[in-house]
């Protein structure tokens, strides 16, 4: 059996000497519970305050874990096959985003308007200006038909 509820409040804590983090949920009638929250490994990401846990119960009579969670502000925009990852600030408001979509597109963004964006064919856009990838014997890439010449990851 398992249930929705809202989040109160998020902890990192030490179960057993390994590495956990508790959250604190209200069931619903002041019900609270603080289940164990489970994501995917590499996953380090932190639920906000009024998002909508999915808790399913767990082998212990009486305890649950926390397995997913509903974000009741920000409507989803990936299509079937596609991921989206992004960050809120404590309002819940989208700061930054990566974006895989469904034809190979990876569009990164951040709340200053800062765009990257690689296309399936393997060209980049960066803020608005193509740029051929194809970078030359002296270090230098094509922009937009501007040839800018420099250091790129060590390499010049």
């Amino acid at each position: 059996m398992g249930w929705l509820g809202r989040v109160l409040s998020f902890e990192r804590v030490d179960i057993n000497d390994e590495k956990a983090a508790k959250v604190k949920c209200d069931k619903g009638g002041g019900d609270i519970v603080t289940p164990v929250h489970c994501a995917d490994s590499g996953d380090d990401s932190q639920p906000l305050p009024q998002d909508i846990p999915a808790a399913v119960e767990v082998e212990q009579t009486g305890a649950f874990a926390a397995v997913g969670y509903i974000d009741p502000k920000n409507p989803g925009i990936a299509k079937p096959g596609e991921k989206r990852i992004y960050a809120r600030n404590i309002d819940g408001v989208i700061v930054s985003s990566f974006y895989m979509e469904q034809d190979g597109t990876v569009t990164i963004t951040n709340e200053g308007g800062a765009e990257f964006i690689l296309l399936p064919n393997g060209s980049v856009t960066i803020n608005g200006k193509d740029w051929d990838t194809h970078t030359h014997g002296n270090g230098s890439m094509q922009a937009g038909g501007d040839n800018v010449t420099g250091t790129m990851g060590g390499v010049s």
